[in-house]
């Protein structure tokens, strides 16, 4: 009886650690996605400056990322990619989630990739912006 117990346990044990293992890197590619659409719409409102470049719209994106992740996400590798003449920018976020039960069979990580691309549609870039209207150079 008691050996039935415990192998009852073991197995609900592994039954439960594979269900983390299962669901952990679905969160983590839904936190991930929500990052990158943000990314991507904050780097492809750079657009809409009038000195915007590829490199400053891809470190825009760059910049979201690394101020929108934190640590549960671990280390998260960023691709950013612009193209000033469709103005337009995608992005790929990967991450590798560590894994509960998993690593027993030699899986220590499962990878977690994400894309997301925006471009943007109409509009002149903007080219003054007057803040402060008690400085002589604001129009």
């Amino acid at each position: 009886l008691t050996v039935g117990f415990g192998l009852a346990v073991m197995g609900l044990l592994t039954a439960a650690g594979a269900a983390a293992d299962f669901s952990k890197p679905s969160n983590h590619r839904a936190r991930l996605q929500a990052i990158a659409d943000g990314a991507v719409t904050a780097g492809v409102r750079q657009f809409r400056l009038g000195n915007a470049s590829e490199t400053i719209v891809e470190e825009a994106v760059k910049s979201f990322v690394r101020a929108a992740s934190d640590a549960s996400l671990g280390t998260v590798a960023i691709e950013a990619d612009a193209d000033a003449k469709a103005r337009s920018v995608s992005t790929i976020l990967s991450a590798n989630v560590p894994t509960y039960v998993m690593h027993l069979i030699n899986r220590q990580f499962s990878a977690v990739s994400v894309k997301a691309s925006a471009k943007l549609a109409g509009g002149a870039p903007v080219c003054v912006l007057g803040l402060d209207t008690n400085q002589s150079g604001t129009i």
